[in-house]
């Protein structure tokens, strides 16, 4: 249980963060976030949660644990503002943190990739580090300060730890990459592309919260999915439907979509290195206004498909299923 004289500092810090942005309040959440914890109820309860979760920099645990790991995954906006979502890997040690401020990546982006033209100084990134093997995660919302010579140097606005609910347990295989990658693109998903949604048990949702002002909680945020076989409903080729478990009740996912309707998600073939990334729009479906075809879930997630592209062998890295999370089992 932290102390006293801790839970001062991270509440001074938030505090320092949000200044005068009327979009937020001493709970550190924006408004599309408060109205999703209103909603269920959990308004007054989350209130206190957020200055003591949420900072404004990297603590040191974060900053090893980053060092130590294959991949990174990402969001980001492209010229048109269509959002995309997606993976950096490279060998342990391709991220590395010289302050609590500030993150380098040292990753090469492949050309076949959407979110390339996404990456340039001044873009607001969203970012996920985890690691299967132990269901730990970090979330960051940073600013690109620079891309040199294949190195990108970050400034982190907001940095906070993830519950390890919902994560699969996988083993991780580095392989190697012995083929080429190749792109499609698409408006509509075929139907192997619909079979590997059908059977994918994890996902990656890139969404964006933007008033205008220069706010922590401004930018953008990818966040982790995951579920039992076939937990993504296909209602049609450009239509997916996901379900939302309950989670840690921060709701920076849906308290976005509440405000903003774009989106990206990202399948990963764990097996091939092979990901089918997707943008579009996404609408957040409550309980009370649809039959929803879950047992015991308040809301899901409509996507609508914009575009999407699938890349062959992109990454190198593999993985081997180990463990269902003992969350998803009970949905």
């Amino acid at each position: 249980m932290p102390g006293a004289g801790w839970i001062a500092r991270r509440v001074h810090c938030r505090r320092i963060i949000m200044g005068n942005d009327k979009t937020t309040d001493a709970s550190g959440y924006h408004r599309g976030e408060r109205a999703a914890q209103a909603r269920i109820g959990l308004a007054e309860k989350m209130a206190p949660l957020g200055p003591l979760i949420l900072a404004d920099s990297m603590p040191g645990q974060h900053r090893q644990f980053y060092e130590q790991l294959p991949w990174m995954f990402v969001s980001a906006a492209d010229d048109a503002g269509d959002l995309w979502a997606s993976v950096l890997c490279g060998e342990p040690g391709f991220m590395h943190s010289p302050n609590a401020k500030n993150l380098k990546i040292r990753a090469g982006f492949s050309a076949l990739d959407p979110i390339v033209e996404a990456i340039r100084p001044g873009a607001d990134l969203g970012l996920l580090v985890i690691e299967l093997e132990t269901c730990r995660r970090n979330r960051l919302n940073a600013r690109l300060l620079s891309c040199v010579d294949g190195e990108l140097e970050l400034e982190v606005k907001q940095s906070f730890g993830n519950c390890p609910k919902f994560i699969q347990k996988r083993e991780l295989m580095n392989i190697g990459q012995s083929t080429a990658p190749t792109r499609t693109d698409f408006q509509k998903l075929d139907v192997s592309m619909q079979n590997l949604v059908s059977q994918s048990d994890t996902l990656f949702i890139g969404s964006q919260f933007d008033d205008g002002q220069a706010t922590a909680n401004r930018g953008l945020d990818v966040s982790h999915r995951d579920g039992l076989l076939g937990f993504v409903r296909v209602e049609d080729a450009k239509t997916l439907l996901i379900p939302d478990y309950s989670g840690n009740n921060f709701f920076n996912t849906i308290g976005n979509l509440m405000l903003n309707a774009k989106a990206g998600i990202l399948f990963l073939n764990f097996h091939t290195g092979s990901i089918l990334s997707l943008t579009g729009k996404a609408e957040v479906v409550w309980a009370k206004n649809e039959a929803l075809p879950f047992d015991q879930v308040d809301r899901m997630i409509r996507f609508s498909l914009k575009r999407g592209v699938q890349i062959h062998h992109l990454i190198t890295y593999r993985w081997q299923f180990e463990d269902y999370s003992l969350f998803s089992l009970k949905y």
